[in-house]
C-alpha cells in the first residue's frame, strides 16, 4: 500500500510538472518510418488474416493484462501451459503494460520460457526503477525507470527483433498498447511491422514502445516519441484506457474455430479486501484510483467477452483467484512472485480457464454465434 500512496502523491504533484528534457527512451521517427509505427487502420489491417493466411482451420488469440509484478501469474500459466502440451501457437497476441512487456516472448513460443520466468522471480525493485523521491514528480515521475530499460536492452535484442519480424511474414501479429496522452487516444502499435521496418533504429523504436506501454503516469516519465515534423507526442502506460487490448478486426470470420485467451494479470473479488479507507487522504486518493481501475477491468473483460462470442469464437479467462494473495504490483519481490508464477504454473497445467467474466447474471450471458 505505500507504494500507491506514493503513486497517489504524485499525481497531484504531476499537476505543477513542466516536460522534462529529453532522456532515455525518447525517439525520433523518421518520415519513411511512419509505414511501421502507426495507429492500426482496422481497413488496412484486416486484410491480414494470419490463420487463413497459413491455411489453419484454427485460430488462437492472446490478451495479456498490465498488473506490474503480478505478471509473474502470467509468466507462470504460460510455463505450466506449455508444460502440458496444449499451448497453441498463437496468430495473435496483444499485451498492455506489463502484458506488453511479457508479449514478445509469449508470442516467441515455448523456447521462451525460461526467460520470461526469470523476469518474473528474479528481479527486484531496483532491475526496475529508482525511487526519486516524491519531488521527483515536479519533473514528471516519482520513480526513474532506467533500471527497467536497461533490462529491455539485456532482453529485446537485435536478434529477438528479427524473430519476431520472420513471425510476422509468416502471418502472425504482435500488438502493444499506449496511450497518446495529447490525444486521449489509444494506440495499438503493430510490433511485428516495426521489427520488419527497414529503418536502422527500429530496435530503439521496438524497446520505446514496449516503455511507454508501462509508464505509469506520474510513476515513471512519458515516452516522447516525436515524429519527422518535430512535434513530440506523449506516450504512457495503455492500461490507463484499456487493461487488455481487443480489436473486432482480430477474429478471422473465415476460420471456422476461433478462440480467445486472456491471461489477466490481477485478482477479481467482489470486495475490495484492502480495508477501511478512513479519513487520510492519500488513502482516500489510493483507493478511489484502484476503484477505477477495479471496474474498468470489469467492463473492459465483458467487452471482450461479447466481441468474441459475437464474433463465433470461445472466451477462456485466467485471472488470481482469491485463494491466491497477490503481490503490491510496484513491489518487485522474488519470493512472493516465485510464489505467484507457481500457482499460475498450476492453473495453466491443468487447464484451468473460465468460460465468462465472474459474476455474470443470466440476462448478460451471450451465447455464441456460428460463423
Amino acid at each position: 500500500m505505500r507504494r500507491y500512496l506514493a503513486v497517489a502523491a504524485a499525481l497531484v504533484l504531476a499537476g505543477c510538472a513542466t516536460r522534462p528534457d529529453s532522456g532515455i527512451g525518447d525517439v525520433r521517427i523518421a518520415k519513411s518510418a511512419q509505414v511501421a509505427l502507426y495507429t492500426i487502420d482496422e481497413k488496412a489491417d484486416g486484410a491480414l488474416r494470419s490463420a487463413t493466411v497459413r491455411g489453419d482451420k484454427t485460430q488462437d488469440i492472446l490478451l495479456l493484462s498490465g498488473g506490474g509484478s503480478d505478471g509473474a501469474w502470467g509468466a507462470g500459466v504460460l510455463r505450466g501451459w506449455s508444460e502440458s502440451g496444449r499451448r497453441p501457437n498463437f496468430d495473435i497476441v496483444t499485451g498492455v503494460s506489463t502484458g506488453a512487456l511479457m508479449a514478445t516472448l509469449a508470442f516467441l513460443g515455448p523456447d521462451y520460457d525460461d526467460e520470461l520466468g526469470d523476469l518474473y522471480t528474479k528481479v527486484t525493485d531496483k532491475d526496475i526503477y529508482r525511487n526519486k523521491g516524491l519531488l521527483g514528480a515536479l519533473r514528471g515521475a516519482v520513480y526513474d525507470r532506467t533500471p527497467l530499460e536497461n533490462e529491455l536492452k539485456r532482453t529485446i535484442t537485435p536478434e529477438v527483433v528479427e524473430k519476431v519480424a520472420a513471425e510476422h511474414r509468416k502471418g502472425r501479429r504482435l500488438y502493444v498498447a499506449t496511450v497518446d496522452l495529447d490525444k486521449g487516444v489509444l494506440v495499438p502499435w503493430d510490433m511485428g511491422r516495426i521489427a520488419s521496418s527497414s529503418e536502422p533504429g527500429k530496435v530503439d523504436v521496438y524497446r520505446a514502445v514496449l516503455a511507454a506501454s508501462a509508464a505509469i503516469p506520474g510513476v515513471f516519465r512519458p515516452v516522447y516519441l516525436t515524429a519527422d515534423d518535430g512535434t513530440p507526442d506523449t506516450h504512457v502506460d495503455g492500461g490507463t484506457k484499456a487493461p487488455v487490448l481487443f480489436k473486432p478486426f482480430m477474429i478471422d470470420n473465415d476460420v471456422p474455430t476461433k478462440n480467445v485467451w486472456v491471461v489477466v494479470n490481477s485478482a477479481m473479488p467482489l470486495y475490495n479486501p484492502s480495508g477501511k479507507v478512513g479519513a487520510n487522504i492519500n488513502k482516500l486518493m489510493a483507493r478511489t484510483i484502484s476503484e477505477m481501475l477495479r471496474i474498468m477491468l470489469e467492463r473492459k473483460l465483458y467487452q471482450v467477452y461479447a466481441t468474441a462470442r459475437n464474433g463465433g469464437a470461445t472466451f477462456n479467462l485466467s485471472y488470481i483467484p482469491d485463494t491466491v494473495k497477490e503481490t503490491d504490483p510496484l513491489e518487485f519481490d522474488p519470493a512472493e512472485m516465485a510464489r505467484l508464477f507457481e500457482a499460475g504454473r498450476a492453473a495453466g497445467k491443468a487447464g484451468r480457464w473460465e468460460m465468462e467474466p465472474p459474476r455474470l447474471v443470466e440476462v448478460e450471458r451471450i451465447p455464441m454465434r456460428r460463423r
